[in-house]
């Protein structure tokens, strides 16, 4: 699991303001954020522990909270007392437990015995309205979020900063990245749809 300490979105803002210097940095913040949701939901690269669970006789289905400020992208594991991987039960959360709401949302684990602590981990992006996000990803990935950013506003149409090219430059190098992410994760990263449904043909 990776370690994440919490710093200030401000330090995204230098990269982005030399590209873009007339755009109001009200509208760079929302933006920024945008990205880093985006970036964090697909890539599943910011992770943390979320509060122990104990479990009681005959339950299997548990609350959980996330870390301040934080929504959840998904449940990446949990572990017994003893480090052995529970598996994850269909339920309100489905499979491989997607959460998407800031609320608190239901684990559901495929143990009902009771009277030990479940250490549960995920993957978390930063909430509406967040000012921090992990430190690591401004480490590893500072340049995809610029990009990513400089991206959504050059694609803006009829501003003095539109730029279609630079577009389309900015979020090729964004997606490579986000998912260059996703893959160093390494939980299931696949391009394609979670689940597709097959579509009925028309003989007629």
């Amino acid at each position: 699991m990776l370690e994440h300490e919490l710093a200030s979105i401000d330090t995204f803002f230098p990269g982005i303001l030399v590209n873009v210097p007339d755009v109001p940095e009200p509208l760079i913040r929302h933006q920024l954020l945008l990205v880093l949701q985006d970036f964090c939901e697909h890539s599943c690269y910011w992770r943390e522990p979320l509060a122990d669970v104990f479990t009681i006789d005959g339950i299997t289905s548990y609350f959980l909270e996330g870390p301040g400020n934080t929504d959840i992208v998904k449940v990446l594991e949990v572990k017994d007392a003893q480090g052995t991987d529970l598996t994850l039960r269909s339920g309100p959360l489905s499979g491989e437990q997607w959460w998407w709401q800031s609320q608190p949302g239901v684990l559901e684990v495929s143990t009902n015995i009771g009277g030990q602590f479940l250490k549960v981990s995920a993957a978390v992006k930063p909430a509406v309205g967040a000012t921090k996000v992990s430190r690591r990803i401004i480490i590893d990935y500072r340049t995809a979020i610029e990009q990513g950013t400089l991206a959504r506003l050059y694609n803006m149409p009829k501003k003095p900063w539109s730029e279609p090219h630079l577009y389309q430059l900015a979020q090729g190098q964004y997606i490579s990245q986000r998912d260059q992410a996703a893959r160093k994760a390494g939980r299931g990263f696949s391009t394609q749809p979670r689940r597709s449904q097959p579509k009925p043909r028309n003989f007629y």
